[in-house]
């Protein structure tokens, strides 16, 4: 049974791929899904991602599979709970960001439904088991996103903790400190995730051991992510990326208004910049790209100095809030109305797609694989590009 062929999305969320594409691009197929579409999961033969509804004050989610030649649907799996994310205001609507509730390993899909954790059955979107959050913690808190597979044990967060969770029957296996993580990355069986830093509270980065089952390090981040507001009131800072990104044996994030890199075996602070943030860096091991919104900025990965800034493109919130995929020397990224690629030597901008549409846009990851890119749209559109010649 193989993992999850996700490009862009690896344990260490660098959200780089060794895969490279051609531009132009060229729509190979397109296919019209009911909702706005998360980030997808790539099998050998099959595109999986979360289908959340619109609605008036809450969305329905779902699961849908494609077939990956076609884009021809397979299965569509409705839930029945809804999912409560955060709210994103964009000109004239309201869109919900679909967060990176899924996880997929040996024929299984793991999704969150804002109230149960479901295992999937990837060949006939059969529901094994769910599990409600409730079960993961004292706090009831719910799963927030970016949950991980390795070694036959399913990690989550639980709002105030990781839990190991068994993937065949749900049971909670153990739970690991936390105050409020976000989400979880891994290297060398070692489990990297840190604090939001919600109300005031003291954050931390840590580092766990999962042979072990022992805390290896934490860092206390609340003061090197500390800011001062428009209104001049002081915030502690905690995790402010969905994931520590690790490459070269260092951490990256961002905490607050800064960006930060970490020391992978002790946790220490090596640098921090001084003004500059993006949301979520992605790293190709010498330098760091990302965006906070109306630029794209890349920083020198082993000092953080900024080697440049573009304002060529108005992103619009969407480039903040989304994860771009690195492949090769092209950074590709959605936003509102477009999907953009950008050479990361120069940071122009390089290819464009339309929806067409001067609302909606392209709220979760693109993903690239033996030379298509796939991504999806909040009109409910999901694509598969292909190069022109």
């Amino acid at each position: 049974m193989s993992e999850c062929l996700i490009t862009g999305c690896d344990k260490q969320r660098s959200f780089t791929t060794d895969q490279i594409i051609d531009l132009p691009l060229k729509t190979k197929w397109k296919t019209r899904i009911q909702g706005f579409i998360g980030s997808p999961v790539i099998t050998t033969d099959k595109i999986l991602f979360s289908t959340p509804s619109r609605g008036q004050a809450k969305m329905i989610p779902g699961l849908c599979a494609l077939d990956r030649t076609k884009g021809k649907m397979l299965w569509e799996l409705p839930l029945d709970q809804y999912c409560n994310v955060p709210i994103l205001k964009v000109p004239d609507e309201k869109y919900r960001v679909v967060q990176d509730f899924l996880c997929y390993s040996e024929e299984r899909i793991f999704i969150y439904d804002g109230f149960e954790l479901h295992s999937v059955d990837a060949a006939t979107g059969e529901i094994l088991w769910k599990v409600r959050h409730s079960e993961f913690g004292e706090q009831k808190g719910e799963i927030l996103h970016g949950m991980l597979f390795h070694d036959g044990t399913l990690y989550v967060n639980a709002f105030s903790s990781i839990c190991a969770i068994d993937p065949i029957n749900g049971a909670l296996i153990e739970t690991f400190e936390a105050v409020h993580p976000k989400g979880i990355s891994l290297y060398n069986n070692r489990l990297y995730y840190a604090d939001l830093g919600w109300g005031g509270r003291t954050s931390y980065l840590y580092c766990l051991d999962i042979v072990s089952r022992q805390l290896i390090w934490k860092t206390e981040i609340s003061k090197l992510g500390e800011y001062v507001t428009h209104d001049n009131q002081l915030r502690t800072g905690g995790a402010a990326s969905p994931f520590p990104v690790i490459s070269q044996g260092r951490i990256y994030m961002s905490l607050g208004s800064y960006l930060a890199c970490f020391d992978i075996e002790s946790g220490e602070c090596l640098w921090k910049t001084l003004e500059h943030f993006i949301r979520q860096p992605v790293s190709d091991g010498q330098k760091l790209y990302g965006f906070d919104g109306h630029q794209l900025r890349c920083f020198d990965a082993n000092s953080g100095e900024l080697i440049y800034e573009t304002e060529e493109v108005p992103f619009g919130s969407y480039a903040a809030q989304n994860i771009p995929l690195l492949a090769g020397k092209t950074l590709f990224v959605g936003t509102v109305g477009y999907l953009y690629a950008f050479d990361t030597e120069t940071g122009k901008r390089v290819w464009e797609f339309s929806t067409g549409k001067k609302s909606g846009g392209f709220v979760s990851q693109p993903v690239l694989l033996d030379g298509c890119l796939y991504a999806g749209d909040s009109l409910g559109h999901f694509y598969c590009f292909v190069p022109q010649k």
